[in-house]
């Protein structure tokens, strides 16, 4: 099945309340092996909503509109309907049935992020003794995130998700 090229956008945060902390942000663009522009890094406006972006059922609308019409004018006019299809289909990038997939991924923790990380469990450990319990390492994290798809004809669709959430715990 061939499949459209995907960004993905994702968003950490650890701890909660007065202690929460927003690690950063990660994008993520899902290219084919074959595709010549793959490089292995995202482009830099992978993750980031466009002017011409779909965000809305109108908008979907009109754009299904204009390829109608550019159809049948491309019809009246005598033009090969391949033609339109290809010019349609020029700027949409896929991933082909039977390709690998290659996807970059990057994520740094910076040093002062670090040591705040160690002085939030190091409290929560202190506390945890002085409160007769056992220490415990435990990182709870929220995961938010938008992706983008590109639809045939259509364009680029952003679709936001998340709110995933769980705990790290630091043995």
């Amino acid at each position: 099945v061939e499949l459209p090229v995907l960004e993905l956008l994702l968003d950490l945060e650890i701890f909660e309340g007065s202690q929460q902390q927003s690690l950063g942000s990660t994008c993520v663009e899902f290219c084919g092996d074959s595709d010549p522009s793959c490089t292995g890094e995202p482009s830099l406006l992978a993750c980031t909503d466009q002017v011409q972006d779909i965000d809305t059922p109108e908008e979907v609308l009109g754009r299904a509109l204009e390829l109608v019409f550019i159809g049948i004018v491309t019809g009246i006019e005598g033009g090969d309907l391949d033609d339109f299809e290809e010019a349609a289909n020029a700027n949409i990038r896929s991933i082909p049935p039977g390709d690998e997939l290659i996807f970059s991924v990057r994520f740094g923790v910076g040093i002062e992020a670090l040591l705040d990380i160690f002085g939030v469990l190091a409290e929560d450990a202190i506390d945890d003794w002085m409160n007769g319990d056992e220490a415990a390492f435990v990182v709870p994290y929220h995961i938010t995130g938008k992706t983008w798809i590109e639809v045939p004809y259509l364009g680029r669709v952003p679709v936001d998700f998340g709110y995933l959430e769980g705990e790290w715990v630091l043995d």
